[in-house]
């Protein structure tokens, strides 16, 4: 017990994060090299400096943060954090939700879902990628209509994603650890959503049909028996889709220790198309579809700017009207380069099934 306590890195007290040393990568064992050193929290001023390491091994090449905090002391990182925010229901709003109803009929499955109206709406995304892109993405997680059935969404946030999948059809769940979320998303939406961490709740086996997790993973100790109990819930067949930030993209290939996506010390792992395969076939899943796309592509070259040239960015932060335009010619950049060379998007896109094969 005298050498675990050793172990422990107490900074200080207070608002301060404790924090204990994690030299070896938690997939393969290697002893990490540092990658960054000294960095601190750019987007919500959470106390202390932090390093992150690399596995040096060919075959892994996950990141991971080293010192990690504690799991007591976690919470002060995400005390302003983007969840406690609501969506509100404005016209933009229900314009928004009509058009990605009007495209899950056109093109994704839920024709007997969808009104003629909503479709109609939805014509102009069917012509825009990245109008898509985003629909796919933070509409309907790329979950198709054929199938659809009971659905779980770990880190659910204020509910609004699941609430559009219950307009479509899905018997819906939900579990977050902000307790402001969770309270909006069963007042605002009258959603069935627990308080908590997914890996400490119960559920029955083989319960749902789908399971989605939307930049989680990354924010988790143990990203392995994450996918481990997902395997145990979902039923045979079932489907797991999971985004994530992309170790191997080209905004960080350009900004180095001032991408945005880095963000310590919430980002606990960092991982590559490479280093998700494995996991994802250690806990028996077929990978369906495993890429990376563009769709962070302009803010990350937007607040990654403002870190590398001001050291802190605001998460409302748009940019001036030149970056705005600069940002869309590095999304067209890194959008052209996709075609070579699949790793290069900010984002992962990773979608498997329980027992299934890769096609």
């Amino acid at each position: 017990m005298a050498s675990v306590q050793a172990a422990i890195n107490d900074r200080s007290e207070g608002d301060q994060i404790r924090s204990r040393p994690r030299p070896v990568c938690y997939l393969c064992g290697a002893r990490g090299k540092p990658l960054y050193q000294g960095l601190k929290d750019r987007l919500f001023d959470a106390p202390g400096e932090w390093t992150l390491r690399r596995c040096p091994s060919s075959d892994c090449g996950l990141v991971w943060l080293d010192p990690m905090p504690l799991r007591e002391d976690i919470g002060k990182a995400y005390a302003a954090y983007y969840t406690h925010a609501f969506v509100s229901k404005s016209l933009a709003y229900r314009l928004r939700q009509c058009v990605k109803r009007g495209y899950a009929g056109l093109a994704y499955g839920y024709w007997k879902q969808v009104s003629v109206l909503d479709r109609i709406l939805a014509l102009p995304v069917c012509l825009l990628p990245t109008l898509r892109q985003q629909v796919l993405a933070r509409g309907l997680m790329y979950l198709r209509g054929e199938r659809i059935g009971r659905l779980l969404e770990i880190g659910c946030g204020s509910g609004s994603f699941l609430a559009g999948m219950r307009d479509l059809g899905w018997e819906v769940e939900g579990i977050d650890l902000d307790p402001v979320a969770i309270d909006g998303a069963r007042r605002q939406y009258g959603l069935e959503v627990r308080h908590g961490l997914f890996e400490d709740e119960e559920y029955p086996l083989e319960r749902f049909d789908a399971v989605v997790m939307s930049h989680v993973i990354e924010h988790v100790y143990d990203p392995l028996a994450l996918l481990a109990k997902c395997s145990r819930i979902l039923r045979p067949g079932g489907r797991i889709v999971l985004l994530t930030p992309n170790i191997e993209s080209l905004g960080h290939s350009r900004f180095g220790a001032s991408w945005v996506h880095l963000d310590p010390p919430r980002h606990l792992h960092l991982f590559s198309l490479a280093t998700l395969r494995e996991m994802a076939e250690r806990n028996g899943f077929g990978i369906t579809t495993l890429r990376s796309t563009t769709r962070w592509a302009r803010s990350v070259w937007v607040l990654s700017n403002f870190i590398r040239n001001e050291g802190t960015t605001g998460i409302l932060k748009r940019g001036t009207l030149n970056m705005r335009l600069r940002s869309i010619v590095f999304q067209t950049r890194e959008s052209i380069m996709l075609f070579e060379r699949a790793s290069v998007g900010e984002e992962i896109v990773m979608i498997a099934s329980k027992g299934g094969g890769e096609n």
